[in-house]
């Protein structure tokens, strides 16, 4: 049994009254749970708040919210597309975005509590220093590496994405060396592939920068700097907002440590677009 469900059963089998209750209710319906609110859950079981955290707190965590987050981590991770879309919390009648708007808010504001200055500060600075940067992401986190090669390439050299639908991931690592930076995402359902190729370029000696959900990715036992991301939705797809928002972040910081060369590289960049009729000037 799952340690979560074990400790969850524990508890019920040694609690009665509206305790039980509320620990029966996680038990039946953890997939629910993962996106609902204390609020939720009181009007759900008809208990009080403070004895759904209370409840929490007794089962092994420091509060509903601190539990929720451990439940949506074990249910996310296995749970298929499908799945993921049949045991929305969204109200019944409901189109969800509403819920999607405010679950993102809730994302962009954990992720500065998850990494916290030092870590990304230190990303950062590998992504200053490295001669030369490889960017992999695959499936729905291909579009947030994409961003960020568009972003760091106008502010530095030497930037490269790895395309799985080339059909050459063995081309495009083969030059992978001593002091490259590997920059790689994955989030649940984590990518074999994406593993692989930090297994590969952590044996060839290149710094790994790692951005998942948690310290239980798979990729945080390869990376030098591990950053987290949550990737919470209402909806059968991860969120790659807050993913977006730390790349923004990682990019803001980077030019900002490079200075005067950013700069001038970035004139240099407006000037091609510019020569070439690339950009379209407004409407007067």
């Amino acid at each position: 049994m799952n340690d979560l469900l074990r400790r969850i059963s524990d508890f019920c089998k040694a609690s009665k009254g509206s305790k039980l209750i509320v620990g029966r209710f996680f038990l039946s319906n953890l997939e629910s749970v993962a996106m609902m609110t204390l609020d939720d859950i009181s009007r759900q079981t008809g208990v009080s708040p403070s004895t759904v955290t209370r409840t929490a707190s007794e089962i092994g965590f420091e509060g509903y919210h601190d539990f929720r987050g451990a439940v949506r981590d074990m249910v996310r991770r296995g749970m298929a597309p499908a799945d993921r879309f049949k045991s929305s919390a969204i109200p019944k009648g409901a189109l969800g975005y509403k819920e999607s708007l405010l679950i993102d808010q809730e994302n962009l504001s954990r992720v500065l509590a998850m990494n916290g200055d030092q870590v990304i500060e230190e990303a950062i600075s590998l992504l200053c220093g490295a001669p030369r940067i490889f960017l992999a992401g695959s499936r729905s986190s291909y579009g947030t590496v994409s961003f960020m090669s568009f972003v760091l390439a106008q502010i530095r050299p030497g930037v490269n994405v790895i395309r799985e639908d080339e059909g050459r991931i063995a081309e495009q690592i083969m030059d992978l060396c001593e002091g490259d930076l590997l920059l790689a995402i994955t989030l649940p359902r984590y990518s074999k592939l994406l593993v692989d190729l930090a297994e590969e370029g952590a044996a060839r000696g290149c710094i790994v920068l790692s951005v998942s959900d948690s310290p239980a990715s798979p990729l945080v036992r390869l990376a030098k700097v591990s950053l987290y991301a949550p990737y919470d939705s209402y909806s059968f797809f991860n969120s790659c907002v807050s993913v977006l928002a730390l790349f923004n972040a990682l990019a803001t910081g980077v030019a900002r440590k490079l200075g005067d060369p950013a700069l001038e590289r970035l004139k240099r960049h407006n000037e091609i677009l510019n020569r070439r009729g690339d950009v379209v000037a407004p409407r007067s």
